[in-house]
Formats: structure tokens, sequence, C-alpha cells
């Protein structure tokens, strides 16, 4: 069973078109609730069904031409519908795509800065390092330099001191030499005052260079068992003191009298402070 309807869009003249009882069956339900029978068949047609103007309903078959344009009209309808579905499923497909992309991108700036951090972590590391082992070699030249300066005082000083004994041991030796020749012409009382001015610069350069270092243990030993004894033999003098005159000062270091076994043993260095005068009564107390 079909009836007439007229269809009317906006800005299109109306146009009449036959529709099954299916459809007629719909519209009458609306007709009984009172509600205006306006169908949305798509987004741009709108669709008034109403009945003839005689309100008869015919009972013609469906002409061939009309389930033409029904099936068309499905077919449009499915083809819209499927290609919203495919507009939508391509519009989701983007927006994952979108996401999957912005995932990926957030998860590289992610490993970049992650890579950034061990690079400056590691360039930190090394930095830190390098002044380590630069702070180290800068000391080691340091106590380098100090040893080399300290080295260098040293050897200055002992070359400075081996110059100074090598003098006092030339000018003792001159000393020595110039009254050797003439030793047996003195008097005795020349021979005291020679054996006095001896003892006074023997005793100031043993003392005076011991005290800066100049001599060694064993340098000093050889001048005490030796230098004094020469000059002795080259005046050819044996003191005789007598140990309880107040004028005598005491003896820091004194020479072994070589002959006479009363005599005392106190060393091989005199200290006298003022010329010694012969005493006719000498001798060892």
């Amino acid at each position: 069973m079909t009836t007439s309807c007229t269809i009317t869009s906006p800005g299109k003249p109306p146009r009449q078109i036959r529709i099954n009882s299916p459809t007629i069956r719909a519209l009458n339900s609306f007709y009984s609730k009172g509600v205006s029978p306006d169908l949305s068949w798509d987004d741009e047609i709108y669709v008034r069904m109403r009945e003839t103007e005689a309100g008869e309903v015919t009972a013609d078959r469906d002409r061939p031409e009309d389930r033409h344009k029904a099936l068309k009209q499905k077919t449009k309808l499915q083809q819209d519908t499927l290609e919203k579905v495919l507009r939508r499923l391509d519009d989701h497909e983007q927006r994952h795509d979108e996401e999957e992309r912005r995932h990926r991108d957030t998860e590289q700036r992610l490993r970049d800065e992650e890579q950034r951090h061990r690079e400056e972590e590691e360039r930190r590391h090394r930095d830190a390092e390098q002044r380590l082992r630069d702070e180290e070699q800068r000391h080691r030249e340091e106590e380098k330099r100090c040893r080399e300066q300290q080295d260098t005082r040293i050897r200055e000083q002992e070359n400075r001191y081996g110059r100074e004994r090598q003098q006092h041991i030339d000018t003792l030796k001159t000393t020595i030499t110039g009254f050797q020749n003439d030793v047996v012409k003195m008097t005795l009382v020349e021979k005291y005052e020679v054996l006095d001015s001896s003892l006074r610069a023997y005793n100031d350069f043993i003392f005076n260079t011991a005290r800066s270092g100049g001599l060694t243990v064993e340098e000093k030993y050889i001048l005490r068992a030796n230098g004094l004894p020469y000059i002795l033999q080259l005046l050819d003098y044996e003191p005789q003191f007598d140990w309880d005159d107040p004028n005598i000062t005491p003896v820091e270091t004194v020479f072994r009298k070589r002959n006479g076994p009363r005599c005392r043993t106190y060393g091989t260095q005199l200290n006298i402070r003022d010329p010694i005068a012969p005493r006719p009564s000498g001798g060892c107390v």
C-alpha cells in the first residue's frame, strides 16, 4: 500500500512522491499522538508527509521506478552512513597517530634530556678530575722548585763555607810558614806571644766555623789533632802551667802534655785569655 507525500526542501519547490505502507503506519502513529510528522532523512532534506486531498489511500502496487528510487535512496543513505563511519574512523586513526606521535616526541625529549644530563654530569666529572690533576701537577712542580732552591742554597752555603774554611787554613799555614824559619831566633817571650796569637786565631777559627756549620766532625778532629801540635812543635814549646795560679783561666779543651807523667790530661785545645809569662818554677802539679 502506498500514499502520496510532498517533499519540501529549503530553497527548492515541493515535490510529490509515494511511500509504502510501513511508512504510513509510522505516520499514523504520529498523527494519533498529535505530533507533526516532520522527519529528517539526512542533514539537508526535510520531508513532510500528508494524505492526499481526497483522503484516499490507493492499493496500487509499487511501481518499478519507485522501488528503484527507494533502493537508490537507501543505497545513498548507506553510502553516506558508511562515509561518515569511514570519516570517523579516519579521524580516530588520525587522532591516534597524532597521539602516538606526541607520545614518541615526548619520549624522545625525555631521552634527549637524560642524555644531556648524563653528558653534563660526565663533563663536570671530567673537569673536576682535570682540575685535581692540574692541582697535583702544580703541587709537584712547586715541591720540585722548592727542593731545587733549597739544594741550590745548600750548595751555595757549602761552597761559601768551603771557601772560608780553605781561606782560614791557608791563612793559618801562611802564619806558620812566616815564622817557621825565624823561630830559632825568637826569645822566650816572643815565643809566648806567637803562641798566644796563634792559639787565639786557631780557637776563633774552630769555634766560629763550627758554629756556622762549615766544619764536619772529622775536619774539626783533624784540625784539633794536627793543627795545634804542629804549631807547638814549630815553636819548640812545652807549656808548663801552675794550675793554682788565679790569673790562668779555666781550660775548656786542653792538650795532653807530651812529657811528664805527672801532668794532667784535658784534651787538645787551650783557651788562653791573657799572654802567659814564663815562670821559672814551672812544671806540672
